[in-house]
C-alpha cells in the first residue's frame, strides 16, 4: 500500500505532493531546510498517533464491530491510493468496478490485517488497564475498611494507579502509612490525608490544591512546585521538606513546622502562618504578599530578601 502511494506521488497521480510542497514553503526557513527523511519519521509518528487514537477511541465498542469499522477506514485508504472511487451506487456492478475493489483489498490484506492487529492490541492494552485500575481501587477499599493505617497493598496500589496516569483525586486515606511513597505529578486535589505519614514522600509537581494535610508527617517529604493551593496544612510537621517554587497560596499553615524547610521561590501569597515555626528555613525570593506571619518564629531564617532573621532565637533579643 505504502509503495503504491509513492509510486502515485512520483507519477503525479495526484497533487497530493504539490500540497505538501506548498505546505512546507509556508514554513520559516529553518523547516524548509530540514531533511525528506525528517518528515518521513514525522509521517510515520502521526500515522502511529493515529492508529493508537482510533484505538483508544473504540476501546468500548465490542471487538468484532471495532476490527469491522477499521478494516473498512483502511480498505477504503487502500483504493484511494489505487484511484478508485467507491460511490456504493448501481454503476459499480455495471462499470466492472466490483472486481478492482476485491483485487485492491486483497492485493492490500496484509498491510490491512497488520494495522487492524496494532489497534486490537491498543484496545486490549485499554481493556487490560481498565481491569488492573478496577482491581486496584478495590484494594483501596479493602484497606480502608479495614482501618489499619499500614496496608502494603494500598502502598503499591496508589504508586501503580499514579504510575498509569490515574488521577488520584478525593483520595480518602486519613492516619495511612505512605512513608516513602513515591507519587510524582499525582493528582490528589481534594485528598484527605489528616495525620498520614508522609515522611520523605515524593510529592514533585503534585496537586495536592485544597487537600487536607491536617496534622501529617512530611518531615523531609519532595514537593517541589507542588500545588498546594488553598490546602490545609495546620500542624503539619514539615521539616527539612523541599518545597522550592511550591504553590501555597491562602495554604494554612498555621502551628505547621517548616524548621530547616527549603520555601526557595515559593508563593505564599495569602497563606496563613500564625505560630509556624520557620527557625532555620529558606524563604529566599518566595512572595509573602497579606500573608500572615508576623507571629511566625524566626530564628536563623532566611528572609525573601536573602537577609537572615533571628528575632525570636533565645537569648539574642
Amino acid at each position: 500500500m505504502l509503495l503504491k502511494l509513492q509510486y502515485k506521488l512520483k507519477s503525479g497521480h495526484t497533487d497530493l505532493r504539490a500540497d505538501v510542497r506548498r505546505i512546507v514553503q509556508k514554513l520559516p526557513d529553518p523547516f524548509q531546510k530540514l531533511p525528506f527523511c525528517f518528515w518521513i519519521v514525522l509521517t510515520a509518528l502521526l500515522v502511529w498517533r493515529m492508529v493508537k487514537f482510533i484505538g483508544e477511541a473504540v476501546g468500548n465498542l465490542p471487538k468484532w464491530i471495532a476490527l469491522f469499522l477499521f478494516v473498512a477506514l483502511l480498505s477504503y485508504i487502500a483504493l484511494w491510493i489505487n484511484g478508485i472511487e467507491v460511490t456504493f451506487s448501481k454503476e459499480l456492478m455495471s462499470r466492472g468496478e466490483f472486481k478492482k475493489v476485491v483485487q485492491v483489498i486483497f492485493e492490500n490484506a496484509e498491510s490491512i490485517s497488520i494495522t487492524s492487529l496494532v489497534m486490537l492490541y491498543f484496545q486490549e492494552t485499554l481493556a487490560r488497564k481498565a481491569q488492573r485500575h478496577y482491581e486496584v481501587t478495590q484494594v483501596l477499599d479493602i484497606a480502608s475498611s479495614g482501618g489499619s493505617p499500614t496496608s502494603y497493598a494500598r502502598f503499591i496500589a496508589l504508586q501503580n494507579l499514579n504510575k498509569d496516569g490515574f488521577p488520584l483525586r478525593g483520595l480518602d486515606v486519613p492516619g495511612a502509612n505512605l512513608e516513602g511513597i513515591q507519587l510524582p505529578s499525582a493528582n490528589l486535589s481534594g485528598a484527605n490525608l489528616r495525620e498520614a505519614n508522609l515522611l520523605r514522600a515524593n510529592l514533585r509537581e503534585a496537586n495536592l490544591k485544597e487537600a487536607k494535610l491536617s496534622e501529617a508527617k512530611l518531615t523531609g517529604a519532595d514537593l517541589k512546585r507542588a500545588n498546594l493551593r488553598q490546602a490545609i496544612l495546620r500542624g503539619a510537621k514539615l521539616e527539612d521538606a523541599s518545597l522550592q517554587a511550591a504553590n501555597l497560596y491562602q495554604a494554612n499553615l498555621e502551628k505547621a513546622n517548616l524548621w530547616g524547610a527549603n520555601l526557595e521561590g515559593a508563593n505564599l501569597e495569602g497563606a496563613k502562618l500564625l505560630d509556624a515555626n520557620l527557625e532555620k528555613a529558606n524563604l529566599r525570593g518566595a512572595t509573602l504578599k497579606e500573608a500572615q506571619w508576623k507571629d511566625a518564629r524566626l530564628c536563623q531564617t532566611t528572609l525573601p530578601d536573602g537577609t537572615i532573621s533571628d528575632r525570636d532565637c533565645p537569648g539574642l533579643n
